[in-house]
């Protein structure tokens, strides 16, 4: 099920700055608990085979949207694990005081201890079904994803996912039954400048239907471009690309603060309105470090966002998809750049 996933960070040459994330997120639509859980590699230039730092960072939304966050940094993150397991981060319970996690194609169990300033203590255990036959590459070549640009490459391995199981952050535990879920991929060199991770599931009377974009600015020298966008919906069983997906425009962002973002995306028939919305104390925000150094990002992310999406055909009628928390608003900023959301104590690289 899925597209098939391999992680990459074992076959960057020693030497070369690189990060890697894979990451979940589930919405529960009855009642509007979300989770985000992600694992990370991260190397350094003077990282030798083995001296990686693998993350696991999981955070919970009750269903009254307030947040709970934990983190925890192992060294020598391993590419596979029992199972089938594409990553493997720390150890189990029972052989690792600090706990760990692995992810693979049939779901993620993990715990983090919560001691030494890494938050407080987190366990998971999810179980995947459902997933699409093929996932998401956003990049319109295929050869981008060989290329040295774009400095990071983005795909969803599982779509229409469905997730089952419990999440328990501190005190808060989430328990999601078959969940629409997504989960994601990226890798690369360097973030970029300035990114949007935009999502949607959960649409009330639309089973089946999904929205996956990115969106970023890059720099090039002292230049910072426009926004490119790449991405789909997919609507009433239909996989309509958007943004240089389609090969048709990067895309406009109309409005971008923290916690509301009004964006469009243009595809070969038709243009999408997204328009998402999540208060500020309902967002968590990480320190993002750049592999090779450089300005710290932070990643503004809320995972229960209010989602309007307004599909308009060429020539046809306008099909809009509303959720109160079926959406992610993600905006990735340079640390140097003001905003409202509290960061998390929680180090990066």
């Amino acid at each position: 099920m899925g597209e098939v996933l391999r992680v990459r960070w074992p076959e960057v040459a020693v030497g070369r700055p690189f990060y890697e994330s894979l990451f979940l997120r589930a919405v529960d639509p009855a009642s509007g608990a979300a989770v985000w859980l992600r694992h990370t590699v991260q190397r350094g230039a003077g990282d030798r085979p083995g001296q990686e730092r693998g993350s696991a960072w999981c955070v919970v939304w009750s269903a009254a949207g307030t947040p709970q966050a934990s983190k925890r940094t192992w060294i020598g993150p391993v590419a596979g694990g029992p199972d089938g397991a594409w990553i493997t981060v720390g150890g189990s319970a029972a052989t690792d005081p600090d706990g760990g996690s692995r992810l693979g194609p049939d779901g993620t169990r993990g715990s983090i201890a919560g001691v030494d300033g890494d938050g407080v203590p987190a366990a998971w255990e999810l179980r995947f079904a459902g997933a699409e036959p093929n996932g998401l590459r956003h990049l319109p070549f295929e050869r981008l994803y060989g290329a040295p640009l774009p400095k990071t490459k983005v795909t969803s391995p599982l779509t229409g996912l469905r997730v089952s199981g419990i999440v328990t952050v501190g005190d808060r535990a989430i328990e999601l039954r078959d969940a629409p879920a997504v989960l994601g991929h990226n890798w690369g060199s360097e973030h970029a400048h300035r990114w949007l991770w935009l999502n949607g599931l959960g649409f009330p009377g639309r089973d089946g239907t999904w929205f996956d974009a990115a969106m970023a600015r890059i720099k090039v020298g002292p230049v910072v471009v426009p926004w490119a966008g790449v991405g789909a919906l997919q609507l009433d069983g239909r996989r309509i690309p958007l943004g240089l997906s389609a090969r048709w425009g990067p895309g406009r962002v109309l409005a971008d603060v923290p916690g509301h973002l009004v964006a469009e995306l243009p595809a070969a028939d038709g243009r999408l309105l997204v328009e998402l919305d999540a208060p500020t104390e309902q967002m968590v925000a990480w320190p993002y470090a750049q592999p090779g150094g450089g300005e710290l990002h932070h990643a503004l992310n809320c995972s229960r966002a209010a989602i309007r999406l307004t599909w308009t055909p060429r020539g046809g009628q306008a099909t809009t998809l509303e959720s109160p928390f079926g959406g992610v608003l993600e905006q990735g900023v340079p640390e140097s750049e003001p905003h409202p959301v509290a960061v998390l104590p929680f180090g990066d690289g």
